[in-house]
C-alpha cells in the first residue's frame, strides 16, 4: 500500500479540482437552456473534448481494455465502434438535427410526427436506456478504485455522489469544462502507458512472444488477429453503438449546445476519428495487462494496474484519477441527458405545453431532478446489481425501436405517426425478445433482428394509414 500513497493523493486532489470547476462554472448558469445546452454557445474544441469524452470513459477506455485482455485484439470493436457512430452521426445528422434548435431527439421525433404518444414512448424509452447506462458507470468506477485497496463500493458512492453535485450545480456547463480537463490528461496518460508498456516488454514482436506463454482464448493467432472474435460477435458491438449514436440524447444535447450546426458537424466528425484510434489502442493496452500482469487480474481494473505497473507513481496516479473522471463524464453526460427528458419532454412539453414557464422555477426542477435520477441509478446499481444487465438490454431495445422512426424520418416523407408508433413497439419488443434469447437467429444480433422488425412494421403501417394520419395524429 505504501507505493499507492502517491498515485492516491494525486486521486483524491484530482477529484476535488472537478468538484471546484463544477462549482465556478455555476456562474454562468441564468436559465434551463444555459443548464442543459450551456447557452447554445459551445465552441469547436470544448464541443470535441466533451463529446470524446461521452465515449472514452467506461466504454472506450475501461471496457475495450477488459475486451483486449480477454479477446485480444479482436476487443478494440467495441471502442471502434464509438468511432465509427460518431462518424455516422457527423456524416449525416449533426447538421441537420442543429439547425433545428431542438433540446431533445423527441423534439424531433414530435416535429416530424406531430404525436405526444410517439414522443412520450420515445423518452421513456430513452430514460431508462440513460439510466441503465448511468447505473453501469457505477462497476466501472469500482474496478478503478479498487487498485488502491480502498472499499469498491464507498470510493464509488463517492465519486458519483460528486458527479450528482457538479452536474446539479452548473449542467452542460460544468459537464463541458469538466471534460476539457480529463480529456487533455486521457490523451496525454493513456498513449504514454501503451508506449512504455510495449517499451518495457519488447515492442510488438515482445508481446506476442509473451503471450504465447500465457493463456489465451482461442490460442495466439487468434488473440492477436483484427478479427480473432469473429465478423459476427464484432457487428454484436458495432451495429447497437452505431444505432444508438444516430439517436442517443447524449449526444445530441452536446450537438444542440454548439454555436452553429457547422461546428456541430467538424466537432463529431473529428471526435468519432478520435474514438476510433483510441479504441484500437484501449484493447493493445488490454494485451499488455495480459502479458505483463498475468491471467488474475480482474477486467475493470486492467488499464489502472498497468499504468500503476509501468508509469512513474506520479504519472500513474494523474492517469487513473483521469480514468476515474473519464467514467465521470459518462456518467454526468448520462445524467444530463436524463434530465433533458424528465424537464423537457414531460414537464414542459406533454405536462404544460404552450405555457409561458417561470425560468426560474424551471432551472430548480432541472436541478432537482439531476439530484433524483443521479441518486436512483446509484441505488440501482449498489442495491440490485443483477437488473444491470436487464438495464443495460434496454440499450438494445432502446435502439431496437427508435432509431427506425428517427432515420426514416428524415429520409422518407411518406412515414406516419401511427407506423412511427407501432414501429417502436415492434422494433423494442423483438429486440427484448432477441437479448433474452426467446427468439434467436445465431449469426444475427438481437438489435439486428430488432431494426429489421421495426422497418418492416414502419413501411407497412405507414403505407396503410397514409399521409393525413400524420398530419391529425397528435395523441
Amino acid at each position: 500500500m505504501e507505493n499507492m500513497t502517491t498515485p492516491a493523493v494525486i486521486v483524491v486532489v484530482y477529484l476535488g479540482i472537478m468538484l471546484a470547476v463544477g462549482i465556478y462554472a455555476s456562474r454562468f448558469v441564468k436559465d434551463t437552456t444555459d443548464f442543459l445546452l450551456a447557452g447554445r454557445n459551445m465552441g469547436l474544441l470544448v464541443l470535441i473534448a466533451t463529446l470524446c469524452a461521452t465515449h472514452i470513459g467506461g466504454g472506450n477506455i475501461i471496457g475495450t481494455a477488459s475486451n483486449g485482455y480477454t479477446q485480444g485484439l479482436s476487443g478494440m470493436a467495441f471502442g471502434t465502434s464509438t468511432g465509427m457512430g460518431m462518424l455516422v452521426l457527423g456524416f449525416f445528422f449533426a447538421k441537420p438535427m442543429r439547425k433545428l434548435g431542438i433540446c431533445t431527439i423527441c423534439d424531433y421525433v414530435f416535429i416530424r410526427y406531430r404525436s405526444n404518444t410517439v414522443r412520450v414512448l420515445t423518452s421513456l424509452f430513452s430514460l431508462v436506456a440513460l439510466i441503465g447506462i448511468l447505473a453501469a458507470q457505477v462497476g466501472a468506477i469500482t474496478g478503478v478504485i479498487s487498485v488502491f485497496g480502498f472499499h469498491p463500493k464507498l470510493g464509488a458512492v463517492i465519486s458519483v455522489l460528486m458527479i450528482i453535485v457538479y452536474t446539479a450545480l452548473a449542467g452542460m456547463w460544468a459537464v463541458a469544462l469538466t471534460d476539457v480537463i480529463q480529456i487533455v490528461v486521457v490523451f496525454i496518460g493513456l498513449p504514454l502507458t501503451t508506449i512504455l508498456g510495449l517499451h518495457s516488454i519488447g515492442g510488438w514482436d515482445g508481446l506476442r512472444a509473451a503471450l504465447e506463454t500465457a493463456n489465451v482464448a482461442g490460442g495466439i493467432d487468434q488473440y492477436m488477429s483484427p478479427i480473432g472474435i469473429g465478423i459476427p460477435a464484432m457487428l454484436g458491438f458495432i451495429l447497437p453503438m452505431i444505432a444508438y449514436d444516430t439517436i442517443g440524447q447524449d449526444f445530441y444535447q452536446r450537438l444542440m449546445s454548439a454555436k452553429n450546426e457547422n461546428i456541430a458537424k467538424t466537432a463529431a466528425l473529428i471526435a468519432g476519428v478520435i474514438m476510433f484510434v483510441f479504441g484500437i489502442n484501449s484493447a493493445v493496452v488490454g494485451m499488455l495487462g495480459k502479458a505483463i500482469l498475468g491471467d488474475n487480474l480482474q477486467g475493470s481494473s486492467v488499464v489502472s494496474s498497468l499504468a500503476i505497473q509501468v508509469l512513474p507513481a506520479w504519472a500513474g496516479g494523474v492517469l487513473i484519477a483521469a480514468l476515474i473522471a473519464a467514467v465521470m463524464s459518462t456518467a454526468d453526460s448520462v445524467l444530463l441527458a436524463s434530465t433533458s427528458h424528465v424537464i423537457n419532454d414531460f414537464y414542459v412539453e406533454v405536462m404544460n405545453p404552450g405555457k409561458e414557464m417561470d425560468q426560474k422555477k424551471l432551472l430548480g426542477l432541472s436541478k432537482m431532478t439531476t439530484v433524483i435520477v443521479g441518486l436512483i441509478a446509484l441505488a440501482v446499481s449498489l442495491l440490485i446489481p443483477g437488473i444491470i444487465r436487464i438495464l443495460i438490454y434496454s440499450y438494445t431495445i432502446y435502439c431496437s425501436g427508435v432509431c427506425v422512426p428517427v432515420v426514416m424520418g428524415m429520409l422518407w416523407d411518406k412515414g406516419t405517426a401511427q407506423g412511427a408508433l407501432w414501429s417502436i413497439i415492434a422494433g423494442g419488443a423483438v429486440g427484448m425478445m432477441g437479448t433474452l434469447k426467446i427468439i434467436s437467429i445465431s449469426t444475427i444480433p438481437a438489435i439486428v433482428l430488432g431494426i429489421i422488425a421495426s422497418f418492416v412494421v414502419y413501411v407497412a403501417v405507414s403505407l396503410m394509414t397514409g399521409k393525413d394520419t400524420q398530419q391529425s395524429a397528435a395523441a
